[in-house]
């Protein structure tokens, strides 16, 4: 029988906002989630009831794991309003769930954190409860369009153990099982041949088990690093792989320097590559430099090609040479009645470029003496503007924050004016605490 993979995302967590609610969850291992839930049962949906506050889905139970319910009744779930994307669950009528259950008030309630989850009509009843050092998944090659991913059989899987390797094989469905997994941080492997690897990293708790699901990808990459003129190691860069043929800035990869300004392009397929930082996002003021491609050269024609094969390739440093030269641009934001804003910042647009989104650089946020300075290229065009933050009335009621903008003025970086005036559309913008409009 297929043992039982839970979804990763597993507590409750509701963050607010205007435009789309948000689900954020954190982490537990199967063991956590089962051992957390009050009640665990598989059931059909037989009807779901919409409201504004919440979403009730009455489920005819097939099968009980745990909690007072029994096989054959009907019980009433209920999650919250929405879809999975605010913590509710994607039921609908004729559907076979797995849910994992808090009791409240004599009865049920759930969400997407807890882990429930849908079954399909092939799929068998879940194993439950796991046992403590048990690592189960299973390991499938994602298909294109709405069909559903193929299990990968009679794969070698094993966890390395200073005491040995525990080993088995992934079934037809790709499922696979490993028993009596000590506590600590392991690696599930695959043996899937040279080209391709599915290694997925697991941490086990004491009395804990895990569950993953792994699909396979290139073994292919490049790992470097990135530093300035100096040697010295630069953070936060963007680097891309790219196809020598296209010229369009499309990537196959990227990354990101970390503080040692080392970075690692995986899941590469075998095959040519340029290798470039600053592709799509170069230069700006946080990045003054235009793209360098490897070797340490700004000329695309000069680029030499990294031919990747089934391992990595380690290339040596890439020197970003001299940073480009950048002119502070000053800036107040003044309202109809002379005030200044409690909550406001200025963002420069990059004018006449060819990138897909214009470059913007912003400055810091509101200053004590009332101006504000936003870094920029020298020698080019710039859109300055002023985004006010304002506390605002929705008309439903709820109040949030959102941005006001000034008029824009344009400059010539070459020759920077003095202090740009920004003028607000808002009667006053002193009150950081207060409702300053309604909005739509």
């Amino acid at each position: 029988m297929p043992r039982l993979v839970l979804p990763l995302l597993t507590m409750l967590f509701w963050a607010a906002a205007r435009d789309a609610d948000a689900c954020s969850c954190i982490q537990q291992s199967p063991c956590q989630v089962y051992g957390g839930a009050d009640a665990v049962f598989v059931g059909e949906i037989a009807a779901v009831e919409s409201g504004p506050r919440e979403k009730v889905a009455r489920i005819r139970l097939t099968h009980v794991y745990k909690g007072a319910a029994k096989t054959g009744e009907t019980v009433a779930v209920r999650m919250g309003p929405g879809s999975s994307a605010s913590c509710s669950l994607d039921v609908a009528v004729g559907q076979r769930w797995v849910m994992f259950a808090g009791t409240a008030n004599g009865g049920f309630s759930t969400g997407f954190c807890h882990g429930s989850y849908r079954l399909r009509d092939t799929d068998a009843l879940p194993t439950l409860p796991l046992t403590a050092g048990e690592v189960t998944g299973r390991l499938i090659r994602w298909t294109r369009g709405d069909k559903p991913p193929d299990g990968l059989g009679d794969v070698p899987v094993w966890v390395q153990t200073p005491t040995g390797r525990i080993a088995s094989r992934t079934a037809a469905d790709g499922s696979f099982a490993l028993s009596r997994v000590p506590p600590g941080k392991w690696t599930v492997s695959f043996d899937l041949g040279p080209t391709e690897t599915a290694d997925q990293p697991i941490e086990l708790g004491a009395d804990d088990c895990e569950s993953v699901i792994a699909s396979p990808r290139p073994s292919g990459g490049i790992r470097g690093s990135v530093v300035d003129a100096q040697g010295r190691p630069l953070k936060g860069v963007y680097i891309y792989a790219a196809d020598p043929a296209d010229t369009t800035g499309r990537s196959e990869r990227m990354s990101e320097t970390d503080a040692d300004g080392a970075f690692s392009l995986s899941a590469l397929k075998p095959g040519s590559y340029l290798i470039v930082a600053g592709l799509r996002d170069a230069p700006s003021a946080r990045f003054p430099y235009p793209p360098t491609y490897h070797p340490s050269t700004r000329d695309r024609a000069a680029a030499q090609v990294v031919r990747v094969g089934p391992e990595p390739v380690r290339l040596p440093p890439l020197a970003m040479g001299a940073p480009l030269p950048l002119v502070p641009v000053s800036a107040e934001i003044v309202c109809r009645d002379g005030t200044r804003p409690a909550s406001a910042f200025v963002t420069a647009t990059r004018l006449g470029h060819t990138q897909s989104l214009a470059p913007k650089d912003y400055s810091s946020d509101t200053p004590d003496r009332g101006r504000y300075v936003v870094q920029v290229l020298q020698g080019h065009r710039y859109a300055i503007e002023g985004q006010v933050s304002i506390l605002a009335r929705f008309s439903d009621g709820t109040q949030g924050h959102t941005i006001q903008r000034t008029a824009s003025l344009e400059i010539d970086s070459a020759q920077p004016p003095g202090v740009l005036r920004l003028l607000s559309d808002l009667d006053r913008c002193d009150r950081p605490g207060g409702i300053l409009s309604d909005r739509p």
